[in-house]
């Protein structure tokens, strides 16, 4: 993603760098290029998507030509440009919120003619959505290379960001006969055993849910009241379903050679046969991983492999548990769905991860869109510190020289890809001196990046396999180049 900083910071490139680098941008998903002279309307409905979706770069003055190089128009009165930019920016009745401060645009001139560039930042979910003319209608989204209006169900999506734990909702209606009394129990059990000393298993099942805050009562009639993350947890499924009409819970498992055909599925289809809600899905599914996982090895530094200790089913454990609790069950596709293959886990859920992959990954911080189901989860044993689940994951791929976890998120979805392969094997193709240059920046971090001499040390190549190697690893994308000549260093993408 291209910053103002990278296109206007002379000391870090040239004149003409800059105008080969603008000549040959494209569109996408944080790039829109506007041929107008002016400050053109569309301007602010790119602002309202960028800010909306994953920020992105404004250049006004250029135009995009299809399979050519683009051309410089420039813009007529720069002065204005930016004066309509600025009253529009601090203006709520054009744009809800501001998308850009003082240091997120700069005027560049091309071609003797001016540009301006305005990077548009994602704003915190607090904010969103971003609209225009007053209007929560008048939202915008990017999708691909363009702009278009949100729709009503993704407006409420966005809604429901700002505020989670819809979870915690009180449920007048409901009762403890719409709970599965086998997993009530089950939860009891696994409570009491975390926490004997409270004497949970002799309480009745009303003061239970009570006293973990499952339920409530009106403390004017005394009426009990089921909370919603409770039902989700403990229900009938047919229950759950009254409430949430799209609940869905779904686990393939697929072998070599299977293709598109799964070889086994637990899913809240089969009903019937055994109530399907959030724990008994748990712990059907961390039954098969626990027995997927039960013995693998790693390569330790000297090459020789060593077991894996409980490392990558804790890991996968934690990926369950985040995709179960992270869920916004009130989307129309609101499937939750597990994967199993011979190299990797999956785990999707519906809705938008309310904190950035960085601070997932880095721990210590923690917004979970359904809190009472995370406190479930903590009281039997089953989730890491609040906050630390992300890091779990990647510590335990970190300790096995797994392929480092990735995931992906917009407003409609969250992926975890949680690999059981390192990097080396997943590429078949690799030359030995490539997989020792993989394998040499896998050990010291995925992070760090390391001049030529001290990869020349490490891995015992000569100078001429060692070119060969990164070559040949950069034009695959697994090497990224940073800098130029002599001072230039390389880390894993």
């Amino acid at each position: 993603m291209w910053e103002i900083t990278d296109l206007s910071d002379k000391e870090r490139i040239t004149e003409q760098e800059l105008e080969e680098i603008i000549l040959q941008l494209k569109e996408n998903h944080q790039i829109e290029l506007k041929e107008s002279t002016q400050l053109p309307k569309s301007f602010w409905e790119t602002c309202s998507s960028f800010a909306n979706t994953d920020s992105g770069l404004i250049i006004l003055g250029v135009k995009e030509i299809p399979g050519e190089r683009n051309r410089v128009t420039g813009v007529d009165n720069c002065g204005k440009v930016l004066t309509d930019m600025w009253n529009g920016m601090n203006n709520q009745n054009k744009i809800s919120m501001r998308t850009a401060n003082n240091e997120d645009v700069a005027v560049l001139k091309l071609a003797d003619r001016d540009i301006v560039l305005v990077f548009i930042r994602e704003v915190p979910m607090l904010h969103k959505p971003v609209y225009l003319n007053g209007k929560i209608e008048n939202s915008y989204l990017r999708t691909g290379d363009g702009d278009r209006k949100a729709s009503n169900e993704e407006l409420k999506a966005m809604m429901r960001n700002q505020v989670p734990n819809a979870d915690a909702q009180v449920l007048p209606a409901y009762t403890l006969d719409d709970l599965d009394l086998g997993s009530l129990r089950r939860l009891k059990e696994l409570t009491d055993q975390r926490y004997p000393a409270q004497n949970m298993a002799a309480m009745s099942d009303a003061d239970f849910l009570i006293r973990t805050g499952a339920a409530t009562r009106n403390r004017k009639t005394g009426e009990f009241m089921l909370k919603a993350g409770t039902l989700l947890f403990l229900g009938k499924t047919n229950v759950i379903r009254e409430l949430f009409p799209h609940f869905h819970l779904d686990y393939f498992e697929f072998k070599n050679g299977s293709g598109h055909r799964w070889d086994h599925r637990i899913s809240d289809d089969d009903y019937l046969t055994g109530e399907i809600n959030i724990l008994t899905f748990f712990e059907k599914v961390m039954n098969r991983l626990q027995a997927i996982v039960q013995e693998p090895f790693a390569l330790d530094e000297n090459l020789m492999r060593r077991p894996d200790s409980g490392w990558t089913a804790t890991a996968l454990r934690e990926a369950l548990v985040n995709s179960l609790v992270h869920a916004d069950y009130q989307m129309s596709d609101s499937a939750v769905r597990i994967e199993a293959h011979p190299n990797r886990f999956l785990f999707t859920n519906p809705g938008q991860m309310l904190i950035n992959k960085e601070d997932f990954f880095t721990g210590g911080l923690s917004r979970p869109r359904n809190e009472l189901l995370m406190s479930f989860f903590r009281n039997i044993g089953a989730a890491e510190r609040q906050g630390y689940g992300g890091c779990q994951i990647l510590e335990s791929a970190l300790k096995r020289d797994y392929k480092t976890p990735e995931i992906t998120t917009s407003l409609s979805r969250t992926s975890l890809t949680v690999w059981t392969e390192g990097l080396i094997g997943l590429d078949p193709d690799l030359t030995e001196s490539e997989k020792t240059v993989l394998y040499i920046l896998q050990k010291e971090s995925e992070k760090q990046a390391h001049p030529f001499s001290y990869l020349l040390e490490k891995t015992g190549l000569s100078e001429y396999y060692l070119r060969k190697s990164l070559k040949t690893l950069s034009d695959k994308n697994y090497l990224e180049r940073i800098g130029k000549g002599r001072g230039m260093t390389y880390r894993l993408k």
